[in-house]
């Protein structure tokens, strides 16, 4: 479990020594440099495979791509996902590589029919099934919760990203239910059940962060917390001056909010005892 902690506050209020503030600052530039070099290994390799593969000839090219067209089919959908994303989350797993891990939840997103997708200056995701994304999802992100609980500190890292990768998926088919509703196989559900079951939600899960210390929990819910109250008031209330002015007020009175909670909490658990 990563904490956050104002290592130059907590030296000039005598809280630890100089000695242990010199240990932790190399520490955390040890690790610095270690995620730095391994995010650019990944993306490395993958700009290699990309580019070796663009540069073979187009006949080679038509003959792979029938190839893999076959074999989906002879697969089928699922089973082909299920291999993707076994490779996928194994190759994060042995690599302990947290964009890998991260990346195999699109994989289920994707079998789940969203996507993701880019044109010039624009930026574009779509959820076809949101109510069953948010189920999906959610059992997702508490899995890897539960399971980061009983792992090793680099294999835990792996699970906690795994978890917040679903969360964030989780709030992004809320934010799509909230605005079209859900026509699933769950049944016909419409955009105001997803509104209100989406505030309850960020209510709890920032909560729940705030007690247990979860930063990441805890932005992640005023995030789109934000995000869903300026929809809806958008939605209901229209681009109008006065519902813009009113918007941009309450924007900055959240601005002003949000680091001061943060930092009490921070506060709150560096004073807790051990």
């Amino acid at each position: 479990m990563k904490i956050t902690l104002d290592l130059s506050k907590l030296l000039q209020e005598d809280r630890i020594t100089r000695e242990e503030y010199e240990r932790l600052v190399a520490l955390g530039r040890r690790q610095s440099w270690r995620h730095a070099w391994v995010v650019l290994g990944v993306m490395s390799i993958i700009a290699l495979v990309l580019g070796a593969i663009g540069l073979l000839p187009d006949e080679v090219l038509e003959r792979m791509g029938d190839f893999f067209v076959r074999l989906y089919d002879a697969l089928g959908r699922q089973a082909s996902h299920a291999i993707v994303f076994s490779l996928v989350l194994g190759g994060g797993v042995l690599a302990r590589s947290g964009f890998l891990t991260g990346l195999s939840c699109f994989v289920v997103l994707s079998f789940l029919g969203g996507t993701a997708f880019y044109t010039h200056a624009a930026y574009f995701v779509a959820i076809e099934e949101p109510a069953v994304t948010v189920v999906v999802f959610s059992l997702l992100a508490l899995s890897g919760l539960v399971v980061s609980f009983r792992l090793s500190a680099d294999y835990e890292r792996l699970a906690i990203i795994f978890a917040r990768t679903c969360l964030i998926l989780v709030n992004m088919a809320f934010w799509i239910g909230s605005l079209w509703g859900s026509d699933s196989p769950m049944g016909e559900i419409p955009d105001w059940v997803f509104s209100l079951v989406w505030a309850a939600g960020l209510v709890t899960i920032l909560i729940w962060g705030a007690h247990e210390g979860r930063l990441f929990v805890v932005n992640a819910a005023i995030s789109f917390g934000s995000i869903h109250f300026y929809t809806q008031w958008f939605e209901f209330f229209g681009a109008e001056a006065l519902t813009l002015f009113i918007g941009g007020v309450i924007g900055v009175a959240l601005v002003y909010a949000v680091p001061r909670f943060n930092r009490y909490l921070k506060a709150q658990h560096a004073e807790a005892p051990p």
